[in-house]
């Protein structure tokens, strides 16, 4: 846009921004952020608020979480997409697979699998079953 000193004080404003919210919501003893939920692990990731040399860790989290779930997601519809960016961005897709290649957890297969037509409003499986029994 021709604009060089608008382009440097936002740059710097958005260095600040990371540091701040590094500061406020990344815990280095455990390598991630806020509640350590994928959701809170994946955005900060794909929206490159993490530290260069963090991002191996915090996308190490965001793996065992999902594994540590039997391959299910915690995400949520809003969260999806950016934990599946997060995972493609950091050369995940056998992740991505594992998680979307079942049928019996919670999530789009499970929905599909047991007749729902259109996005549901809950991951769980009674949530998800009734739900469907009652449309």
């Amino acid at each position: 846009m021709g604009k060089p000193a608008d382009a440097a004080q936002y740059e710097a404003l958005a260095g600040q921004i990371s540091i701040a919210f590094n500061r406020a919501f990344f815990d280095p003893a455990t390598g991630r952020y806020a509640t350590g939920s994928q959701c809170a692990n994946t955005i900060p990731l794909v929206m490159d608020l993490v530290e260069p040399a963090r991002r191996a860790e915090v996308l190490a989290a965001i793996v065992a979480d999902v594994r540590g779930r039997g391959n299910a997601l915690t995400a949520g519809d809003v969260g999806y997409r950016y934990l599946l960016r997060a995972l493609a961005d950091g050369g995940r897709s056998d992740v991505i697979f594992d998680m979307n290649n079942q049928s019996e957890k919670p999530g789009y297969g499970f929905q599909l699998a047991h007749g729902a037509t259109s996005l549901t409003e809950a991951w769980t499986p009674i949530a998800v079953l009734r739900k469907i029994i009652s449309c």
